[in-house]
């Protein structure tokens, strides 16, 4: 929810049990409308230290949004905004103060995980915490960044939830230890910079994206009787230390032979540039999405 400064000319008050609520009309771009051309209502309630408003979507009836302002005018965001995830689950949760970004924002994926968790103090990042997780669902690694001391630190998690390994840095200089599965360190290096190079295709992604276009049979899903709209294909694969594919395996199962079709163009596509991380090539993994469009 972006914060905004809406006119009050289409809302509407009402006294019920004894607590003054309003009610709100706005297009899809939140702009004041007129009732019947409105596609979000928001339906706020007055607090002790404003109002709280939850905005939901005319055609879904699902609520979206819910935020604190300073008062009816809904031009100062003050105390929690929320966004929701059409299956109900939160999306973000951050705090405001008189339109001013101040503690915890906190972000998680549409199964319930959590991504992000960010430290503001006057509108500015203090620190980050990043969560990545393997396709299990479990955690396979936290990334700190601490913005004001300039440091920033890697964890890497195995299978069972145990380090493998982790890289400190102050600066661009790291001290990267590795771990035993019994906890106790096994070897430590040094490395001199933060950079991040995702494997790619020989070209990068533009060169990907045409490789694609060309290789792809876009008919397959249309000839296969595949229902009318779109279908998104995804399909997870390894690119090793010497950029071989490995272990291309469909994700989804959409059917139609998309699958077949996505994980065949993929086993052609030959080596990649291996991934590397803080200076090092490394084993990689990629979730890729193909998309089959059928319009009859």
């Amino acid at each position: 929810m972006t914060k905004c400064i809406l006119s009050l000319t289409f809302f509407t008050s009402l006294n019920l049990a004894a607590q003054k609520q309003f009610i709100y009309y706005f297009d899809g771009e939140l702009n004041p409308v007129q009732k019947e051309k409105a596609a979000i209502t928001g339906r706020g309630i007055k607090t002790e230290k404003g109002i709280t408003v939850n905005f939901s979507n005319n055609q879904t009836k699902k609520v979206f949004n819910i935020s604190d302002y300073s008062d009816s005018t809904l031009s100062v965001l003050n105390g929690k905004n929320i966004d929701y995830y059409e299956n109900g689950k939160v999306k973000r949760s951050e705090t405001y103060n008189n339109n001013v970004l101040n503690g915890a924002t906190i972000k998680w994926d549409s199964t319930g995980l959590l991504i992000d968790s960010i430290i503001y103090a006057n509108d500015k990042m203090q620190s980050k915490t990043r969560y990545e997780y393997d396709f299990s669902g479990k955690m396979s690694r936290r990334i700190f960044t601490d913005s004001v001391k300039n440091r920033y630190t890697d964890i890497f998690f195995g299978a069972s939830g145990k380090k493998t390994s982790e890289i400190n840095f102050t600066g661009n200089k790291g001290v990267w230890k590795y771990y035993n599965t019994d906890g106790s360190v096994s070897k430590t290096e040094n490395v001199t910079t933060r950079e991040r190079k995702d494997a790619s295709f020989p070209g990068g992604e533009e060169a990907w994206k045409d490789y694609l276009a060309k290789e792809l049979n876009s008919l397959l899903a249309y000839e296969n009787k595949a229902p009318e709209g779109e279908h998104v294909v995804m399909v997870s694969f390894t690119v090793d230390k010497d950029g071989n594919m490995l272990n291309i395996t469909p994700v989804t199962r959409q059917g139609f032979g998309m699958e077949e079709e996505a994980v065949r163009v993929i086993q052609k596509s030959g080596k990649w540039v291996p991934a590397s991380l803080y200076g090092k090539i490394i084993k990689s993994h990629r979730l890729q999405p193909i998309q089959f469009l059928v319009n009859k």
